[in-house]
């Protein structure tokens, strides 16, 4: 399944200008792959390989960035999931169209697994004969027999002990940061690049649409009283920092004058709605209390994208809505799990906070759960409940006033 031409901008004025070289070893991409590498001849399509979320893609997008300056002529596909094409829509990116992958064992988590469904999907990708094949999907033990099977001139990726060959492979070491592991791996392609961040911007009609769902609650981003977000959720149970906790924060930045909305899917909608709850029960008025609103799965992305642009902050777990907030340019507050922040945490510390949990055993059995590989005990207690609301209060704030 393939969306509609995406609106791309192959020079775009909104994308940030290529930044100096940065001597930090990190962002030494050719020494980091063994050689320089040059750019592939001939190259006039490139089929970019990343599923999962919604923050999956945006620490992607550096890399595909990066691919995308250095064949300036080349389409890029994405394959990927609907989310992507959702807030991909109407939103210039270099990205010309967003192949939706099928449900299938390490791609695309989900019900109604079927082989047939991979290859066809393969089949009909190795159609439109792509120049550059990449990878940006795990270690390769499913997705680089995916790109492999394009049969594109060329193909590059990560490569985890035991996965297939790509034409050139970075080793796929689990705990690394996921922004740093595509530009790697782009850089097999002669795309090298030192600039890590995305800056997206909203649309005026994702403007509009947050503006009119504000004004139903009486919220109004424009006066003196900073909008704040907070996000309770997370995929995974255990990288949820307690409602208590957030509820504790929200009381605290309605005090301090703030105007607090907590936002979630509608999946989300009863640990939203436990976070408001908790929190209005803490404030001493009703009129404190209309300053504290829940819009669990109110909005679609696009709106998503337009509330958080108005805000002053966002204070979240590890989860999309905090790395779209980061990609527009938003300050966050943040709760991380130890291993998490390794690979997916906020690289810089100017505009974004994170309050790190170091427990790596489960807090209801003990088993260890940290490192590559190692096996999961099931249980889904919050790994991150000892991150203190003081601190994310205090990170908050700060953010606020700098």
């Amino acid at each position: 399944m393939s969306t509609p031409e995406l609106p791309t901008a192959r020079h775009p004025a909104t994308q940030p200008a290529p930044q100096a070289a940065v001597p930090d070893e990190i962002f030494n991409l050719a020494s980091s792959t063994g050689s320089a590498h040059e750019p592939f001849p001939d190259v006039e399509s490139i089929a970019v390989l990343r599923g999962g979320g919604i923050g999956d893609l945006i620490m992607a997008m550096p890399a595909i960035n990066a691919l995308a300056q250095t064949y300036p002529h080349a389409d890029v596909t994405l394959l990927g999931m609907p989310s992507h094409a959702a807030i991909l829509r109407n939103r210039n990116s270099c990205i010309s169209r967003v192949e939706i992958l099928p449900v299938a064992e390490g791609i695309r988590p989900g019900h109604g697994v079927d082989p047939a469904g991979l290859n066809g999907f393969v089949q009909a990708m190795r159609k439109k004969q792509f120049g550059l094949g990449v990878q940006l999907h795990g270690g390769g033990r499913f997705s680089n027999p995916l790109v492999a099977g394009l049969q594109a001139a060329h193909t590059v990726g990560s490569r985890a002990d035991g996965a297939g060959p790509l034409d050139r492979t970075l080793y796929h070491q689990y705990f690394q940061h996921e922004v740093l592991r595509a530009l790697e791996v782009a850089a097999l392609a002669g795309a090298c690049s030192t600039e890590h961040r995305l800056q997206w911007q909203a649309t005026e009609p994702e403007l509009l649409q947050a503006r009119a769902l504000l004004a139903t609650f009486s919220l109004d981003p424009s006066r003196e009283r900073p909008l704040v977000l907070l996000h309770p959720g997370a995929k995974d149970p255990r990288r949820r920092w307690p409602t208590a906790s957030f509820a504790t924060v929200a009381a605290e930045l309605v005090e301090e004058g703030c105007q607090l909305v907590v936002v979630g899917e509608k999946d989300e909608w009863s640990i939203v709605q436990e976070v408001v709850d908790r929190g209005q029960a803490l404030l001493p008025s009703r009129n404190a209390h209309r300053q504290l609103v829940s819009l669990a799965g109110a909005m679609d992305l696009g709106t998503l994208c337009g509330m958080l642009a108005l805000s002053s902050a966002l204070v979240a777990n590890d989860s999309g809505p905090r790395h779209v907030a980061q990609a527009l340019g938003v300050p966050t507050a943040s709760i991380y799990w130890a291993p998490n922040a390794v690979n997916a945490g906020p690289l810089l510390r100017g505009r974004h906070r994170m309050q790190i949990a170091w427990d790596t055993a489960c807090p209801e059995c003990g088993a260890a759960t940290a490192g590559q590989a190692v096996p999961e005990c099931g249980h889904e207690s919050s790994f991150v409940a000892g991150v203190a609301a003081d601190a994310v209060l205090a990170d908050t704030l700060e953010l606020l006033r700098s």
